[in-house]
């Protein structure tokens, strides 16, 4: 089983800019601008990541050519999200610093507490836990001096501050912070935030052995993505009900929930997950004895895992695949 590989992009926050000034005008090319952005969300929320990196790149240009400070910083922010979807965390890095110098310049806070976030997101995908929890508390302590609380943001950070310590082994730390931002995320109306979170709380209680605790969890999370009609969030709740079904022996349901996180994440094209569940579903063919079936599953792994140039992961499926032969 394969817990770790859900740390960041499945469970991790990081957040677009989504509150975009509408500056009035006849510009064409501010109204080129607001469409570009408007698409851009769109795209993005429908994993659409291609179209809407090209989205958001021509959001960038476009406020350049305007000398709009605040659109140029949420296009850096919003395309450094994009990369990072991708697992192009250093291509991130370099937007979100570009978008930190300026928010810093105009002293927004609201920019500032999301690209602090996402900056530490950037961080945790390099795995740096250090650099990542230095970002998560400075936007704290933005929020702290803000009059108007953002409770939504918070969460997430909240969220973040979980996975480092629960990467640490620290788990009754990371439990608390996963259940201050379900908590915060509730009061905020955001029920997608509070799925994710309640997703990770769950991941917690199976490193505990909690079995009874982690089930629900999973299952309140799977039923609020559908509703949100959120198919990462579906496949994510999906893939982890099937590490609690191979987490308690139940092989055959294990297979289930993981072929259908499959089946998603081909749909939505989103090869990293999709990697970490063939990964996960040669493991149990492994444990029903049928070697080529786990075989088949590694090597497909295998394949994408070369498709997105990851050597360790390629490496390590390498290995599995000898092994078999």
């Amino acid at each position: 089983m394969n817990l770790s590989g859900y740390a960041f992009m499945y469970f991790l926050f990081v957040g677009l800019s989504l509150n975009f000034s509408l500056i009035s005008g006849d510009q064409p090319t501010r109204k080129l601008l607001n469409l570009n952005h408007r698409f851009g969300c769109q795209n993005y929320t429908d994993q659409n990541y291609f179209k809407s990196l090209e989205n958001f790149l021509n959001t960038i240009q476009l406020a350049r050519g305007l000398d709009d400070q605040q659109s140029l910083t949420q296009g850096l922010n919003n395309a450094g999200v994009v990369y990072l979807a991708q697992g192009l965390a250093d291509s991130a890095l370099e937007l979100f610093r570009q978008s930190l110098l300026i928010a810093n310049r105009f002293h927004h806070e609201k920019a500032l507490f999301t690209v602090y976030n996402n900056l530490a997101g950037a961080f945790l995908k390099k795995e740096m836990p250090d650099s990542a929890e230095f970002y998560l508390r400075k936007g704290l302590e933005i929020n702290k001096r803000s009059r108007e609380k953002l409770k939504v943001e918070e969460g997430k950070i909240y969220n973040n501050l979980g996975y480092i310590y629960r990467q640490k082994g620290q788990y009754a730390k990371a439990s608390e912070y996963y259940q201050r931002a379900i908590h915060l995320c509730k009061q905020g109306e955001d029920p997608q935030g509070m799925a994710q979170a309640t997703n990770n709380l769950g991941i917690v209680r199976l490193h505990r052995k909690e079995y009874n605790k982690a089930l629900p969890l999973f299952q309140q999370s799977l039923e609020t993505h559908k509703q949100m009609e959120n198919h990462e969030g579906v496949a994510q709740s999906l893939s982890l009900l099937g590490q609690y079904y191979e987490s308690t022996q139940q092989i055959d349901n294990a297979l289930l929930f993981y072929t259908r996180a499959i089946n998603v994440h081909r749909q939505i094209q989103n090869k990293p997950a999709l990697i970490r569940d063939m990964e996960n579903l040669g493991n149990i063919f492994v444990k029903m004895q049928k070697s080529v079936e786990a075989k088949n599953a590694f090597q497909t792994a295998f394949e994408l895992s070369q498709q997105i140039d990851d050597p360790t992961q390629t490496e390590k499926l390498r290995k599995k695949i000898k092994a078999l032969e």
